[in-house]
């Protein structure tokens, strides 16, 4: 799906808000089916080549966001990653900006919480009262610069709150990929570590 959105097309029904997708926007739709909000997703990336001297120099700007709701569609979760950098060709040159951020929204649009210095993926269980996260350790604008990977992840479960309620931290060197929750939010899988919450 190139559009980044993992929420269903599917149409408002219920007493609750909810979230939906509608091309690559997420609507928030109150408990009487009217739209109240509404969030693009963005999606985009620009190759800008400019002359600097007689070298020629190329940016590339890189904004992504991807999103996911809980089965009842009364959360949302929302990763944002910025990327900015310049060189002679693609990923040579300085990265001058490098983020990414989770945003936790509930069924009206608000954000609840938020966390910074997160991997591309994140798992809800289906009541959306746990979040899953690969958090990493937050690198100097010269590391980033320099395209130094981050040397430490652990994966991190939260309550729909933002309060934390679990940490599993392999230790310094460690890369987790991903940390995956149950449906029912009681087991968590990161990397090869299965882990009863």
């Amino acid at each position: 799906d190139d559009t980044g959105a993992l929420l269903p097309n599917t149409p408002h029904t219920g007493r609750k808000g909810r979230a939906m997708k509608r091309g690559r926007s997420i609507h928030f739709i109150d408990e009487t089916g009217r739209e109240t909000k509404s969030i693009p997703l963005i999606n985009k990336r620009e190759d800008v080549e400019t002359l600097r001297g007689k070298s020629s120099v190329k940016m590339i700007d890189e904004h992504s966001q991807r999103a996911a709701a809980n089965e009842s569609r009364e959360y949302v979760g929302i990763i944002e990653r910025i990327w900015v950098g310049s060189g002679a060709a693609e990923f040579e040159g300085p990265i001058l900006q490098s983020s990414a951020t989770f945003r936790y929204l509930d069924a009206s649009g608000e954000v609840l919480w938020e966390r910074h210095n997160v991997g591309d993926q994140f798992s809800l269980s289906s009541d959306g009262k746990r979040v899953g996260l690969v958090e990493y350790e937050a690198l100097s604008l010269k590391e980033i610069a320099e395209h130094v990977e981050p040397k430490h992840t652990w994966a991190a479960v939260y309550d729909q709150t933002g309060s934390l309620i679990f940490k599993f931290d392999p230790g310094p060197g460690s890369m987790l990929p991903d940390v995956v929750l149950s449906p029912n939010g009681k087991y968590a899988v990161a990397g090869r570590a299965c882990i009863n919450l």
